[in-house]
């Protein structure tokens, strides 16, 4: 039991730890939102004929570069016109082309301009900001880990000599899923590009767990009986989920829940073994509800498909599940008799279908 709580300890430690993380990267999305870059155009603006910077016309979505800004070439005595021909010249193979120009003629009170053709809008992608709603199903394949061993004192004797209830590996067992919440998308980011919160609840069937009961002898303990019973469990969880990067569709991400467990011990049943001179009567412990804290950590990868404008996910992922214990009632025959406590755990891989709306 010592080991099962220490594995209970890093099991919460780590829960807490994706917690925390949950909360610095939902602080970080509201504190630090995507730089939003949209189209930049030339402002309009109406100048003056003193003035030399260039307008933008929306009538036309042209630059306007007022005439008075283009100076007039002087006068230049005629033995140095060759002159400034031939360097006027060299400069325009060295120099950008201008940009084309248009002059708009001259009207009564209105300035002389020059037209430009305008320049490339500089554009980058706007971030955006997508707050939807999300449904999941899914299922799970378990494998339940019970304690090693229990031990019952059943007040036969003093001093107490307990009897061993030694458990067998678990049979794997299939969960099932479904899940809701609230998703917070950015369009355009690579890393932590997503987040949700949400609902989710499962149901585990019924599952046999079966052992062996060893009584201490004279020579020790020695197993005289077989038990069987069944556990199964509905829980709720309030889960986070944090997608790490998003890559063409692609996302690995984290997830961290707590909740409650309603679990149920039911069908205990004890076989004596053919040379073994029984208990009388055996002990048949009850059958038994129990509320228990549970959580849930782990990780895994999604896909969002192209089609339906990227709303379908598919997700595989691990999980590590502690859904606390499942406990049987007093037996009839022996009311001070304690039932075994079975720790329910579970190592799952799971796989879910999610959709946005």
């Amino acid at each position: 039991m010592k080991k099962n709580n220490n594995a209970k300890k890093r099991w919460l430690l780590l829960l807490l730890l994706i917690l925390l993380l949950g909360g610095f990267c939902s602080f970080y999305f509201h504190k630090h939102p995507a730089n939003k870059s949209v189209s930049t155009f030339p402002k309009p603006q109406l100048l003056s004929a003193a003035s030399s910077a260039p307008a933008f016309s929306a009538n036309t979505n042209r630059v306007i570069t007022p005439a008075a800004t283009v100076n007039p070439m002087p006068a230049v005595p005629h033995h140095q016109v060759h002159h400034q021909t031939h360097h006027q010249t060299k400069q325009k193979t060295t120099q950008q082309a201008a940009p084309p120009t248009v002059t708009m003629p001259s009207q009564p009170g209105k300035v002389q301009a020059t037209v430009l053709s305008a320049p490339h809008a500089l554009s980058t992608p706007v971030d955006v900001l997508e707050k939807t709603w999300w449904l999941a199903v899914g299922g799970a394949y378990n494998g339940l880990a019970t304690p090693a061993t229990n031990a019952i004192d059943m007040h036969e004797r003093a001093p107490p000599t307990p009897d061993h209830y030694v458990y067998q590996p678990v049979n794997p067992a299939v969960s099932y899923d479904v899940s809701f919440g609230y998703e917070w998308r950015y369009s355009t980011r690579m890393w932590l590009p997503a987040q949700r919160v949400g609902v989710l609840y499962q149901y585990l069937p019924a599952t046999t767990v079966n052992g062996q009961i060893q009584e201490s002898l004279r020579r020790g303990y020695v197993a005289n009986y077989d038990f069987s019973n069944q556990v199964s469990s509905n829980a709720a969880f309030l889960i986070y989920q944090l997608d790490l990067m998003d890559f063409h569709g692609l996302a690995p991400y984290i997830e961290a829940g707590i909740g409650a467990a309603y679990n149920q011990f039911s069908n205990y049943q004890v076989t004596p073994f053919p040379d073994v001179n029984p208990r009388d009567p055996l002990v048949i412990f009850a059958n038994q509800v129990t509320w228990n804290f549970a959580y849930r950590a782990g990780a895994g990868l999604a896909y969002r498909f192209p089609f339906a404008k990227q709303a379908v996910t598919l997700s595989v992922g691990y999980s590590y599940m502690n859904l606390g214990s499942a406990q049987g009632g007093a037996a009839p025959a022996y009311p001070g008799v304690a039932a075994p406590e079975q720790d329910l755990s579970s190592n799952q891989i799971n796989v879910r279908l999610r959709y946005r709306f």
